[in-house]
């Protein structure tokens, strides 16, 4: 699903970009209606862009990105991604301070469960798995460092229903969504939230590179306007 962010400018140079098509509350919400979503758009309102934001699989969203189909997505940063897609920088590396915002990640597990994570690793039973939403950048780690994971989930919703039922062992979920479901009675009898926050992710509007090649200066200018269009949001 694709909606424009607002009215068309035939002088305007268009802005494809895309999310997941999972909410991932309160941050990417259908139609459009997420904090970073609304963020972005206010973002380049007064610039000359013709935005519209699609709501995908975020593999498919990436993999769209990389053959040119997208302009932009908005997401975290990995050393995979800067192969097909750029962040904003500053003297060379990644600037934090025109990012769209930060996400904390926290574990989760069935109450009685022998796993964990002490802040650093996880302590896992044999043949035990981490679950991880799909084509989130933190599972790339994950696999790389030889932790187990579960990584067929496409949202939290999803994950979190996996570990009730004892198909992973532990589970990785945006802090924000894990704290409102757990205010589900059934849940919060069978699931708690481990004390330790897993990460707090940064994220960007990565834009394609053919996109900053043909439009240096917009870029810079996109991306400095997110700036202003965070502040008053802290």
């Amino acid at each position: 699903m694709a909606w424009p962010a607002h009215a068309a400018d035939a002088s305007a140079t268009p802005l494809k970009l895309c999310v997941q098509d999972q909410p991932f509350y309160p941050y990417i919400l259908p139609g459009g209606k997420g904090s970073f979503q609304r963020l972005t758009t206010q973002a380049v309102a007064q610039l000359p862009v013709q935005l519209s934001i699609a709501e995908v699989p975020w593999p498919r969203c990436l993999r769209r990105l990389q053959d040119g189909q997208f302009d932009g997505a908005i997401g975290g940063w990995t050393a995979e991604r800067t192969a097909f897609a750029v962040f904003p920088m500053k003297n060379g590396v990644i600037d934090p301070q025109r990012y769209v915002g930060a996400i904390r990640f926290a574990v989760y597990r069935r109450k009685g469960s022998m796993a964990d994570w002490d802040g650093k690793q996880f302590r896992l039973p044999a043949g035990a798995t981490v679950g991880v939403q799909r084509g989130f950048s933190f599972g790339e780690t994950l696999k790389a460092n030889g932790v187990p994971i579960d990584a067929h989930s496409t949202s939290a919703s999803q994950l979190l229903d996996k570990l009730a039922h004892g198909r992973n062992d532990l589970v990785i979920v945006q802090k924000a969504y894990g704290d409102l479901a757990l205010q589900e009675p059934k849940l919060a009898g069978m699931i708690e939230q481990l004390p330790l926050q897993y990460a707090e992710l940064d994220i960007y509007l990565m834009l394609s590179k053919p996109f900053q090649a043909a439009h240096p200066d917009l870029v810079e200018q996109i991306w400095n306007a997110i700036k202003v269009a965070r502040r008053p949001h802290g």
